[in-house]
């Protein structure tokens, strides 16, 4: 669907300063390729950790760094 592509690559962004553009574009199209999270996918390949991906793709995180919400 839109929205689940859309989701990819917004985790595709947040991924991108870790890996670069081309291996986060890499995996957000084996996400869109398969349905498989692109942060399953990270773990597997090792780029993360588990708590790496927990931390790196907790939207609410991320809204509070972009909008300056408090912790």
């Amino acid at each position: 669907s839109s929205s689940a592509a859309s989701d990819v690559y917004k985790r595709q962004t947040l991924l991108s300063p870790r890996i670069g553009y081309l291996g986060a574009a890499e995996i957000a199209r084996e996400s869109a390729r398969t349905g498989r999270p692109v942060r399953d996918i990270a773990i597997e390949r090792g780029i993360l950790t588990t708590r790496e991906a927990d931390d790196l793709f907790d939207m609410a995180q991320v809204a509070r760094n972009r909008y300056g919400g408090e912790e």
